[in-house]
């Protein structure tokens, strides 16, 4: 149960912290203007630092269709489908027989594994990184110059944030614990029919 519990904290902790952080900046650019030499210093010009969660709420903002389907699926099988199979797991293993019977927890429970896409969220965002710091070094590397007039040197501060960790370590975590489950559920049934066999 406080491992389940554990799980329920990396997971809340994961989706709520910031996963990628887009930052490319003007480190410096100096320029004569009426014989006078004028320099900026770290001048931003795009910042983006978002987690799972305020992705999905501005997605499902947006009011366009393609938008909000993007934005509902992430929500019901990267964020809702983790959860309920957590809550489902601490209710199977606190055996509360009336609600491990049921068949939507025992369904989240061991069947809904499948459905989880937080895996697939995490290689999505590693492939996003990836492709945007292709692009913005591609786009600076432009706007790098040197022509006697005016010298510009860009920077590109884009990174992987602690969020995308934590929730990498949920998704480990939570095989895991499905892994234990499994084996735990084995052994009851083991120690069940095997008690049934000898009161026979």
């Amino acid at each position: 149960i406080m491992s389940i519990f554990s799980a329920l904290i990396l997971l809340i902790v994961g989706l709520n912290c910031t996963m990628m952080q887009i930052d490319a900046r003007i480190a410096s650019m100096n320029f004569h203007l009426l014989g006078q030499n004028v320099s900026f210093r770290n001048q931003v010009l795009f910042f983006q630092s978002k987690s799972i969660v305020e992705v999905v709420r501005i997605l499902i903002n947006t009011g366009k269709i393609d938008s909000m389907i993007v934005g509902v699926l992430i929500l019901v099988f990267s964020i809702l489908f983790p959860l309920m199979k957590l809550l489902s797991t601490g209710i199977y293993m606190l055996n509360k027989r009336k609600w491990a019977k049921n068949k939507v927890i025992h369904y989240f429970a061991f069947d809904s594994g499948k459905w989880s896409m937080a895996d697939v969220l995490v290689i999505a965002i590693l492939m996003t990184f990836v492709g945007f710091n292709g692009i913005i070094n591609s786009t600076l590397s432009d706007l790098n110059l040197n022509n006697g007039t005016i010298s510009s040197i860009t920077t590109n501060h884009t990174s992987i944030q602690p969020g995308y960790i934590i929730f990498i370590g949920f998704v480990l975590y939570g095989l895991t614990l499905s892994s234990i489950l499994k084996n735990i559920t084995h052994l009851k049934h083991i120690i069940i029919f095997g008690k049934k066999k000898a009161t026979v």
